[in-house]
């Protein structure tokens, strides 16, 4: 019994489009049967749509890592920067406490959150705290915990996760 298994691999999934049109094409001239479906122009549009399909969808896949790897690599940032921000922080309101609930880090734990959303919402409100206490600020530290980097930082990251999620 014949097989009419399909390949596997776009590669010969297009060879066999092609020939199965070669073949239309032929059969159509040499008047041998008259084909009513598939005929060779549209076993050929389709086989070209085939294609655009797929190479849309590769390109599309490149650019989400893309977009990925560019939200991890924000994503870092911002870690090091909540991280030098307790450093610089300590020096002024200590290891840990009361002081802290207003930097939206701690009070107990000094340390970035656990979740992407959750460093979202300790750097925003590191940034306000900053913004109200520039007096802790440090721009001579790198990353600089300034109420400015905290907003530049956030900002790419937010803008990397949009990307992702576009």
């Amino acid at each position: 019994m014949a097989s009419n298994e399909l390949p596997k691999g776009l590669d010969k999934l297009l060879t066999m489009a092609d020939e199965a049109a070669d073949g239309a094409r032929d059969t159509v001239a040499d008047g041998d049967i008259a084909l009513v479906h598939n005929l060779e122009a549209a076993i050929r549009t389709d086989r070209t749509n085939l294609y655009n399909a797929n190479q849309t969808a590769n390109a599309t896949f490149k650019a989400l890592n893309s977009a990925k790897t560019a939200r991890s690599n924000a994503d870092k940032a911002v870690i090091r920067l909540i991280r030098k921000a307790i450093r610089v922080l300590q020096l002024h309101l200590g290891a840990a406490g009361n002081a802290w609930l207003d930097t939206g880090i701690g009070p107990d734990v000094l340390q970035p959150a656990d979740t992407q959303d959750g460093r979202v919402t300790q750097l925003e409100r590191l940034g306000a705290y900053l913004a109200g206490h520039s007096q802790y600020e440090s721009a001579i530290v790198s990353p600089p915990v300034t109420a400015a980097n905290c907003a530049a930082v956030l900002t790419v990251l937010t803008d990397a996760i949009e990307a992702v999620n576009d």
